[in-house]
């Protein structure tokens, strides 16, 4: 994610990053989710630092999503009549938050799907011990 952020900044992204670009904007949504439930139960749960933190990575997320856009669109431009490129099979991670609330995300790779999966279960955990 940081490495991806740096990326962003010197203008270094190709398409060979899309894949994690993708998984770390899935992240940033889920975090999002994560903290807007927390807010239900009252905004003093989050500190100020953590709020800061919080938009500042929202924004790093939406500039990850135009540059996912950008870099798709000129691979398509690169090979003009080219079948779309496949990364190979794709790996599932399903979100259950209860009450019918429920998401499912698509991950490039075992390691994206398995990184995933151990952050929402180590989130669940978090919540559980608060």
């Amino acid at each position: 994610m940081f490495q991806l952020r740096d990326k962003l900044e010197n203008g270094s992204l190709d398409a060979g990053d899309i894949g994690g670009l993708e998984t770390v904007i899935t992240s940033l949504r889920q975090n999002a989710l994560q903290n807007a439930q927390v807010d239900r139960h009252g905004a003093s749960f989050i500190g100020l630092d953590g709020r800061r933190d919080d938009l500042a990575w929202q924004s790093v997320g939406e500039q990850f999503e135009q540059a996912v856009s950008r870099l798709k669109k000129s691979t398509k431009a690169d090979a003009p009549g080219a079948p779309p490129s496949s990364t190979g099979s794709s790996h599932t991670v399903t979100l259950d938050l209860g009450s019918g609330r429920r998401g499912t995300f698509n991950m490039a790779s075992e390691g994206d799907a398995s990184g995933i999966a151990g952050l929402l279960s180590q989130l669940g955990n978090a919540k559980a011990v608060s």
